[in-house]
């Protein structure tokens, strides 16, 4: 009799055991799923055309080095307050604006993006010093669904300025025998770019960003917080 109740009780204890790795297991997975089958965000940036271009006979001064292009959520979740911020460049976020007959358009700047849905589309224009470009990102930070969870639903997608579009050179167009040819020019003496288009978030005097530099900016970035001081940081290796 004893051993027959001891051995019930092992079979009871065996399926008690299996039960619950069972439906532990099958948790960890509904989760995981979950996480997984999520929709989320994606930027695309698209239609680059990136100048530099010096005095002609129409124009009394430079133009700064500038990449126009438009920017997309190609994902298939929304961003919420979305931010763009320029490390060693300056970014701005336009959008084509009318009035209430759609007679006289006007590009408007956005500092803040308060909802991009799947397919939305602006113009963004980058202006960057030459020095800086190859070592510049342009970061986009949103916030994610759920958007109650605050900061911890934040995130980023970086983005090197050398990968949206090369340094472009310096010169103008000019005519030669009815075609228009691009003379490069002898580059001006540096900084170029005039104060209000200043990089938002400069470089360290090193010219890059360190490993640990870029955490530390990413962690600012995704709480809302301004980016820390990265003067006197490493280069990277």
């Amino acid at each position: 009799m004893d051993l027959t109740e001891g051995f019930c009780g092992l079979v009871a204890w065996a399926a008690g055991i299996s039960t619950a790795l069972a439906t532990g297991m099958s948790t960890v997975i509904a989760l995981w799923w979950r996480r997984t089958d999520k929709r989320r965000a994606d930027f695309l940036v698209f239609g680059m055309k990136a100048s530099w271009r010096s005095k002609d006979a129409y124009s009394s001064h430079d133009s700064p080095p500038t990449v126009i292009s438009q920017v997309a959520n190609v994902g298939d979740g929304a961003a919420s307050r979305l931010v763009v911020t320029g490390i060693g460049c300056c970014v701005k976020i336009e959008a084509v604006q009318s009035n209430v007959e759609g007679l006289i358009p006007w590009r408007e700047q956005f500092a803040l993006v308060p909802l991009s849905a799947p397919g939305w589309k602006a113009r963004m224009v980058i202006y960057c010093e030459p020095d800086s470009w190859d070592n510049a990102y342009v970061v986009m930070a949103w916030t994610e669904s759920p958007t109650w969870r605050g900061y911890r639903s934040r995130r980023t997608q970086w983005m090197r300025l050398d990968s949206i579009a090369p340094l472009p050179r310096y010169g103008n167009y000019e005519s030669n025998h009815h075609k228009m040819l691009f003379v490069q020019h002898e580059e001006p003496p540096k900084p170029v770019l005039p104060e209000a288009l200043k990089a938002e978030v400069p470089l360290p005097r090193s010219g890059r960003l360190s490993l640990l530099a870029r955490l530390r900016m990413d962690r600012q970035l995704r709480r809302g917080l301004p980016p820390p001081d990265v003067d006197g940081q490493d280069v990277e290796s």
